[in-house]
Formats: C-alpha cells, structure tokens, sequence
C-alpha cells in the first residue's frame, strides 16, 4: 500500500492558513510593481518597423539554394524582394 510521506520542514497548510492567504500584489503592491516594470524589460526592445511573416510554397531545388547562401539568408532575401518591388 502507498504512504503518503510528509516533509517536517514544510508541513500541509492547515485551513485557516488557506483561508488567510492574499494575493501577492495586495500584499506587497510596490514589489508587485517592480517585478512586473522588471519582467516588462525582458528581450529586446521593440522596433517601430516590425517585419510580417511571410507564408509560401516554393521548390524545394529554390529552397536548398537560398539557405546555401549559409546565416542571414532571410535578410537576402528580403532584401532582394525590396529591390524587386521598387522599396
């Protein structure tokens, strides 16, 4: 039969302990604030010109070719369709 074993240094919560939690950001407002102006710094910062994805069928002998063009052949890529469009 399976015991279920119990950690002495951190016991169940009773009820009453359960009944008297808060949410972390009534408790301590400013921390709440710090952490998430924190969490909002994460990644780069975003662009004024953001890129949309491009979705397509091509030949698979086209693919092999431009990703032979080795790192950064996206950025060839989209700089070539600029050229073509007159951008």
């Amino acid at each position: 039969m399976f015991r279920k074993k119990i950690d002495l240094d951190n016991p169940p919560l009773t009820d009453m302990q359960l009944s008297n939690m808060r949410p972390f950001k009534d408790v301590f407002p400013e921390l709440a604030a710090q952490d998430e102006a924190e969490r909002r710094k994460i990644g780069r910062p975003r662009k004024d010109v953001t890129k949309s994805r491009l979705s397509m069928r091509v030949d698979s002998d086209v693919m092999e070719k431009i990703k032979a063009l080795g790192p950064g052949y996206q950025t060839k890529v989209n700089n070539w369709l600029r050229e073509m469009v007159g951008v």
